[in-house]
């Protein structure tokens, strides 16, 4: 075989592999309104949270916004946009707000989330206790092992 025949068959399947990929080199078209329908989800999953939890002093949540702000409090009214909120008064975030009782729209809802109860607060407090403990008695163990040995400093 000669070298012009060698070089145009080595072209022609090089064309023909190529010719495969047409498809994966399309370009992949996003909806406009993909941003709006990941927004919808958010808000109907907040809105069903919400609807589940109910009103009064027994529906204590946490709400994490869009905006990165998170508040904790109880839920006092439920609208179909929109819940109210009772904020804690322990818990006022950075956010400088005027009165106790906020009006939140569901599309700025980032998750909510139930209050944590007692017993895991109380339980994460004992947790790090015994550990913090933990660590001060291996280092007193390790010193007393140092010295021991007559490394003792």
């Amino acid at each position: 075989m000669s070298l012009p025949a060698k070089v145009s068959a080595l072209i022609l399947t090089i064309a023909m592999a190529l010719e495969g990929t047409g498809i994966a080199q399309e370009v992949i078209t996003v909806p406009g309104d993909f941003q709006a329908q990941v927004l919808d989800d958010k808000a109907a999953k907040a809105k069903a949270e919400v609807t589940r939890r109910g009103t009064g002093e027994k529906s204590k949540v946490r709400v994490k916004l869009r905006d990165k702000h998170e508040w904790k409090g109880h839920i006092t009214q439920i609208d179909d946009d929109s819940f109210e909120l009772q904020i804690d008064p322990d818990w006022l975030d950075t956010l400088p707000i005027k009165d106790r009782r906020v009006t939140i729209r569901y599309a700025k809802v980032e998750k909510i989330r139930g209050a944590r109860p007692r017993a895991a607060t109380v339980g994460i407090a004992i947790g790090m206790t015994v550990a913090t403990v933990a660590i001060l008695v291996a280092l007193v163990v390790l010193k007393f092992d140092r010295c021991r040995r007559g490394n003792c400093s």
